[in-house]
């Protein structure tokens, strides 16, 4: 057991890691496949253009933390989704986030499971944003579109019984 430090939150290690782990088991299964394009770099003792994924021990940095059992098999789980997919995770979100591990934050993979995480969601958002927003401006579109046509509907509809008017007017004069 042991406290973890997201977003400037402390957070305890047990209770918050394990159901951010099972949410964002999927979400990162989602993110590295769907990322094929985009990426992210380690820090002191990674290159941000280096496309292989950092080399940090999981015992250097589980080797402070109380519980080191634990530590240890979160940061496995979290390192081995990280690696199998390093290559289609975006190379900003990369950056971004192994940035984040200057002093005196020390790398951890779960840490940056959940950065990625973090940029994968954000993306999720900015993009559901501009299709909601794209979405908003076809439907304005449309209602013009169909105020526009039903507006000439009922033009055509007024000259056709204004003429027949008219036709009535003209045979009454005759008779």
């Amino acid at each position: 057991m042991g406290w973890y430090r997201v977003n400037n939150r402390s957070v305890f290690l047990v209770l918050r890691w394990q159901s951010v782990l099972r949410r964002s088991a999927c979400r990162v299964g989602v993110v590295l496949t769907a990322a094929a394009t985009l990426g992210m770099t380690a820090g002191a003792t990674h290159a941000a253009t280096d496309k292989r994924a950092p080399s940090w021990r999981i015992t250097e940095i589980c080797a402070d933390d109380s519980a080191r059992g634990q530590c240890r098999l979160y940061e496995a789980v979290a390192r081995q989704r990280l690696v199998s997919g390093w290559t289609l995770i975006p190379p900003t979100w990369r950056e971004q986030c192994l940035s984040s591990f200057s002093a005196p934050n020390a790398p951890s993979w779960r840490m940056l499971f959940d950065c990625i995480n973090a940029q994968a969601r954000a993306s999720q958002d900015a993009r559901r944003a501009a299709i909601d927003a794209q979405s908003r401006a076809d439907m304005a579109q449309m209602i013009a579109a169909r105020r526009a046509a039903e507006n000439a509907r009922r033009r055509a509809i007024a000259d056709a019984a204004a003429a027949a008017e008219k036709a009535e007017r003209e045979v009454a004069a005759r008779r």
